[in-house]
């Protein structure tokens, strides 16, 4: 019996010894990661509240454009069904239904414009928009002015902001009576990276109803118009040029 007890001790000891013995590192190896970038190609709307996210889905269409500075979206307003004016009158824009959901439409769609400047060195760029008249066929609104003020700029840094300015423009076919406002630009070296200037009131909330007024852009109609009971149509052309 002894030496059974003997030998089972004996065999302890060993295997404690075995567990403590240190385990040779095996030597690390290195693999690697690659990324290239080309061209910018098309930016999408991204959302005007949050810059640096894309609009899911997009309210707002975007131009499809293509390069390494490009107008990716522009605004369309819309101005509602209005009493026919017998004196001057101003016409706030509206909110129209953006995305829906399975219950109810969301809050109205955001107006906005978006540049996206990808250039390794800028230049600065500037956004033109100018105003046909508002016309059904050969009718056309005498005098209309379209205002839009002057929007909220967001984007990735407030130090290299290109800046909004508002514009006031005639409606009319007349080019010599035309006016083309710059309406958003960036000096040299500002504006890189993807921009918006909000044309509502920021920020947006639920209170931004489907149909309810926005002020920020508004549509002056004088009382001797020659308005018609039917609706009217203007087109806006809205250039990008890669100057401040």
């Amino acid at each position: 019996m002894k030496l059974k007890r003997t030998i089972a001790f004996v065999s302890a000891l060993c295997l404690v010894a075995a567990m403590a013995f240190p385990v040779a590192a095996i030597d690390p190896v290195d693999s690697i990661g690659t990324v290239e970038f080309g061209d910018k190609g098309t930016t999408p709307p991204v959302n005007p509240e949050e810059p640096e996210k894309p609009q899911v889905p997009p309210e707002q269409p975007g131009t499809g454009q293509t390069g390494n500075l490009t107008l990716d979206v522009i605004p369309n307003f819309e101005f509602g069904r209005n009493p026919i004016p017998t004196i001057d009158t101003i016409i706030n824009s509206k909110y129209v239904a953006g995305q829906t959901t399975k219950d109810k439409a969301v809050p109205g769609a955001q107006s906005f414009l978006q540049v996206s400047d990808a250039r390794t060195v800028s230049s600065g760029w500037n956004v033109k928009v100018v105003a046909s008249a508002f016309k059904n066929g050969s009718d056309e609104i005498a005098g209309a002015e379209l205002v839009i003020d002057a929007g909220s700029v967001a984007g990735p840094d407030d130090a290299n902001a290109p800046q909004s300015e508002a514009a006031s423009l005639t409606c009319t076919d007349t080019t010599e009576d035309q006016i083309t406002e710059k309406i958003l630009w960036a000096n040299a070296d500002k504006g890189l990276g993807t921009w918006v200037s909000r044309m509502y009131p920021t920020p947006w909330n639920e209170n931004n109803q489907i149909g309810g007024d926005n002020k920020t852009v508004r549509l002056l109609i004088p009382g001797d118009s020659g308005v018609k009971r039917m609706a009217y149509t203007c087109n806006l052309t809205w250039t990008l040029e890669a100057t401040p």
